[in-house]
């Protein structure tokens, strides 16, 4: 999905979005191969191989070595890697696909999340503003912040209003 939404939002780049999981718990699978297993029982087990091989270590360091929060998300435009080759427009064009993605996973387990837009149109230019607005066209409750009024692209239905300086203006 993160692929579909970056798509959507920044059109005109044809490098595709590329994603990938780095975990050192791969080396603690039974039987490591390039097919990477799905059963969630199989990683629970090299976890705790791994937690149990780096305890010592982790006890003497007083920080946790292995565990999801120490594994990576590899991010590739094309063949680039995004870090240190993505633009600006590109790099916030990820992070929004990213939440969009995360977004649309809840909405799959039929909840209605609310999404949170903090600044971001300042950030983008006209065009991927206008793709982000029709990627958010569908969600029940939008909450967007703006620092400049003038960066919220209009097309955007439902109540607004601005808030400056504690007081709250509909717009």
């Amino acid at each position: 999905r993160a692929r579909d939404f970056y798509q959507g939002i920044a059109e005109d780049d044809q490098r595709p979005l590329g994603l990938a999981y780095s975990t050192a718990v791969v080396a603690h699978l039974d039987q490591p191969s390039a097919a990477l297993p799905t059963d969630a029982g199989v990683w629970r087990e090299a976890m705790m191989r791994a937690i149990s091989a780096r305890q010592r270590d982790e006890m003497q360091r007083g920080v946790t070595l292995v565990g999801p929060q120490r594994d990576d998300l590899l991010l590739t435009l094309g063949d680039s890697p995004a870090k240190g080759y993505a633009s600006h427009g590109e790099a916030w064009s990820i992070a929004l696909s990213l939440r969009l993605a995360c977004f649309d996973l809840l909405r799959r387990d039929h909840d209605e999340p609310v999404l949170i837009l903090d600044d971001v149109f300042a950030e983008l230019d006209a065009k991927r503003r206008t793709h982000l607005v029709a990627a958010i066209r569908s969600a029940e409750q939008v909450i967007i912040t703006a620092a400049v009024l003038e960066d919220v692209p209009s097309g955007l239905d439902g109540r607004q209003c601005s808030v400056a300086h504690g007081q709250v203006t509909p717009r």
